[in-house]
């Protein structure tokens, strides 16, 4: 596997094992960095247009600004100073950093007890001083490709501590940070089946076309600067009626695929 394109690295080192397969590389992130043209333009201003600053106020009347805080705790009535102490326990939590130790798992018990995070997604990149990096990280590829099996690992990757998920992307390894069990809410397994399987099939053939990420694009920035450069007009908002329930829908169905 090479490397087509160069990112900035947000890991410059780092270490995936399972069992005798050791490569070793770099992270980038798979969400490409917010520019200064995606930040939205709005500032929080006061209602005659003065720009503010965020503070805190404390029960003194005394105001802070947010890098001026401490974290703390409340014992016996009174607020503890715990800073130091926090931030020493999170540095000896005996974790080797930006190294996934991995392990192997059926694929259906990992994804019935876990999801992947909104956050902390990262393609691997290994490093190609040495070719046996390439080699391996192809061999991690093909593993996952190829088999039913899930690769996790706890891992402190740039101090963030968690479990972390080895899966493919466009031909790359993506390191991705995975929630917790008590982390999502306890839909039960829902085991259904539909007699209709055989007709949505043959639907969805039907209904299939070439993928265009354009045809999903968030058209909200574009709205908003439009009206920030316009001052002009509105968004109408239309809601569609709600449409009859379909009792017969094996009928439904039958009729749409003789169309």
């Amino acid at each position: 596997m090479v490397a087509t394109k160069k990112f900035k690295s947000y890991v410059s080192e780092m270490t995936l094992r399972l069992g005798p397969v050791t490569s070793n590389g770099s992270l980038v992130g798979v969400r490409a960095s917010v520019t200064k043209e995606k930040k939205s333009p709005f500032k929080m201003v006061t209602p005659d247009g003065q720009t503010v600053q965020q503070q805190y106020l404390a029960g003194d009347g005394s105001t802070w600004k947010p890098g001026e805080l401490a974290r703390g705790i409340e014992i016996d009535g009174e607020i503890k100073i715990v800073e130091a102490e926090v931030a020493k326990v999170a540095k000896n939590s005996g974790l080797p950093k930006n190294v996934l130790s991995l392990v192997a798992h059926e694929s259906s018990e990992v994804d019935s007890k876990t999801f992947p995070s909104d956050k902390n997604a990262y393609i691997f990149v290994p490093n190609a001083k040495d070719p046996a990096n390439s080699q391996y990280s192809d061999l991690l590829i093909g593993m996952l490709d190829k088999s039913d099996k899930a690769l996790v690992g706890l891992a402190s990757i740039r101090n963030v501590e968690g479990m972390y998920r080895l899966t493919t992307w466009r031909g790359h390894l993506v390191v991705q940070q995975q929630l917790y069990p008590e982390d999502i809410n306890d839909h039960e397994m829902n085991e259904s089946e539909s007699l209709l399987a055989d007709k949505g099939i043959k639907i969805i053939d039907k209904l299939t076309v070439p993928f265009d990420p354009e045809m999903y694009r968030d058209t909200s920035a574009e709205n908003i600067n439009a009206f920030l450069s316009t001052y002009e007009g509105g968004i109408e908002n239309t809601k569609a009626d709600k449409a009859d329930t379909v009792l017969d829908i094996a009928s439904a169905l039958d009729a749409f695929l003789d169309d």
